[in-house]
């Protein structure tokens, strides 16, 4: 007996202790395939490449034929990169050299030859292939060819070699102490994934770095721990979804087209006159009853017609299709979709009713657009920079007179050379008028400075002054050049002026008003006026005579 209230007193106070609950075992807890006690690295989650391969593949089959997860990955793609894509603007501490670097990429910027080995696509459509690979498959490597151009390699040509003692995981080779890439493998592109992997001397092993440092792997994906050396999909978490949605949508077309079928039941006698002579209307199969008689069958189609068996009475159908709950669920089960690729369903769809109303479809759209800008930053840093990195090497390069001009420019500025800030697309504004309304009254009530106003669209300040002032210069020096050659071509009309030529945007709260006399001696007046009545309260007018 009192060993029983031993027990019964120890057993109470272990339930007084505060542990998490998600680390005991409960009936009511689902036991999830792959978890033990014993913490594992990111890689051991994937450690099966077969596995991983058979992933692959079944993403790429949704993409292929899946009704939405490819329109979903086509949605994301085109909100990370539009239609201008990310575009570079050089840096360096010599205007003149950013002038030049810049002409050239966008000479080049749209011609398949300079940019894809295969010569299919330009360089927009290059970051459009990388972008779409990183989410399906997971990651895509790209190879900088010598002769100028890029390959890209898909993942599944990242394999680990068979027979080898070295740190390979997937294809990578990782250093023993902090696991940096050291060297990728790569198979032939008829390798069949089911087969065994190829040995060493079957494969292409390419440092990840030259001898100087730069990269001549370039491995763009996504990674959510830093144990983590290949990338997965972003579909993994909905993969069962995904393919429930599909055959809920398929099963659900089916059976709306048996409802819709055209039906008539008949029940005659056979010694009814002419009972069993009519036309086919389907597919006829023999079908043995339960007395060894044989009855003629047909298959369903539209327009036929079935016969009942003497005594049988048969009664039509019309079900309800798609039932009222149909709807809802597929709505919910699109939004699991939507929201683990970063989306709102109502852009996932393209259906604006989704969001309910305008100030709901902004409130999500803002959130979206925070995903997007780090997945613009992570095509950023393993696509773009390296990728220009190595376009900039190359053209130091050659032999002509702008290579070697970029080569001296290497060598005065060093890594200054290849300084660039990119330029990624902005989404337009849901309200144009009401946003930017509001972006002064913040600014002019003190409540956001003008670089908190360019942060949140991703701008920097400072840039917009410098571009907004050089481009002001130019504008009207280049007036000013063209005023220049009027008054040479026409010297006796001197009182043509630049402002003329170039119609820059009045001030915010000033107008301008103009009037002429023709044939008078006076060519014209002009008057500013700032302000108005209800400004400050004042009503007063300051202006000057042009």
């Amino acid at each position: 007996m009192a060993w029983d209230v031993a027990s019964f007193v120890q057993e109470g106070f272990e339930k007084l202790r505060s542990d998490y609950n998600a680390a005991k075992i409960s009936r009511f807890r689902r036991q999830r395939a792959g978890v033990s006690s014993i913490p594992r690295h990111a890689d051991y989650h994937y450690r099966m490449e077969i596995d991983w391969f058979r992933m692959m593949e079944l993403f790429r089959d949704m993409d292929r034929n899946d009704v939405v997860i490819g329109q979903g990955i086509t949605r994301v793609c085109d909100n990370v990169l539009q239609e201008s894509g990310i575009m570079p603007q050089a840096t360096t501490p010599d205007p003149k050299l950013n002038e030049d670097l810049n002409a050239r990429w966008r000479a080049e910027a749209h011609s398949e030859e300079v940019w894809d080995l295969q010569g299919e696509q330009d360089f927009n459509g290059l970051e459009n292939d990388v972008c779409r690979a990183m989410l399906l498959d997971g990651d895509i490597m790209a190879l900088p060819h010598r002769s100028g151009p890029v390959a890209l390699i898909e993942a599944h040509r990242c394999r680990t070699p068979m027979r080898t003692q070295r740190n390979i995981v997937h294809g990578v080779e990782l250093d023993e102490d902090n696991r940096r890439h050291k060297r990728y493998w790569f198979c032939h592109e008829d390798v069949n994934p089911l087969s065994a992997a190829p040995v060493v001397s079957e494969m292409q092993g390419i440092m990840t770095r030259d001898r100087d440092g730069y990269r001549q792997v370039l491995h763009i994906y996504r990674r959510k721990r830093v144990s983590q050396t290949r990338g997965v999909s972003a579909l993994c978490p909905i993969v069962d979804i995904a393919s429930m949605h599909d055959d809920l949508q398929f099963s659900t077309l089916v059976k709306a087209q048996v409802s819709a079928a055209y039906v008539i039941f008949r029940e005659m006698a056979l010694q009814a006159p002419g009972g069993m002579n009519r036309p086919q209307t389907g597919a006829q199969a023999q079908e043995t009853q339960a007395d060894g008689s044989l009855r003629t069958t047909e298959g369903l189609a539209p327009g036929m017609q079935l016969q009942g068996r003497p005594g049988e009475k048969l009664q039509g159908f019309s079900p309800n299709v798609p039932c009222a709950e149909f709807v809802p669920h597929s709505i919910l089960m699109l939004t699991f979709v939507a929201m683990n690729l970063g989306l709102p369903i109502a852009i996932l769809l393209l259906d604006p009713k989704l969001a309910g109303n305008f100030s709901s479809l902004r409130g999500v759209m803002d959130q979206a657009k925070i995903g997007l800008r780090k997945l613009q930053r992570v095509m950023e840093m393993r696509w773009h920079r390296p990728v220009r990195q190595f376009r900039l090497r190359y053209w130091a390069t050659r032999g002509d007179a702008d290579g070697r001009a970029f080569a001296r420019a290497w060598d005065m500025h060093g890594p200054a050379f290849f300084a660039c800030k990119w330029r990624p697309p902005h989404w337009p504004y849901l309200n144009p008028v009401e946003d930017a309304a509001a972006a002064i009254l913040r600014t002019r009530n003190l409540q956001q400075s003008p670089r908190g106003n360019a942060a949140e669209d991703g701008d920097d300040w400072s840039d917009i002054v410098n571009e907004t002032v050089e481009d002001n210069a130019f504008a009207i020096r280049r007036a000013m050049r063209e005023v220049a050659a009027i008054h040479e071509e026409f010297p006796n009309q001197p009182n043509v002026d630049w402002r003329q030529l170039l119609s820059l945007p009045t001030p915010d709260r000033v107008s301008v008003s103009m009037t002429g006399l023709i044939g008078g001696g006076q060519q014209g007046a002009g008057s500013v006026e700032q302000g108005s009545g209800q400004e400050q309260g004042t009503g007063r007018k300051q202006g000057a005579t042009a």
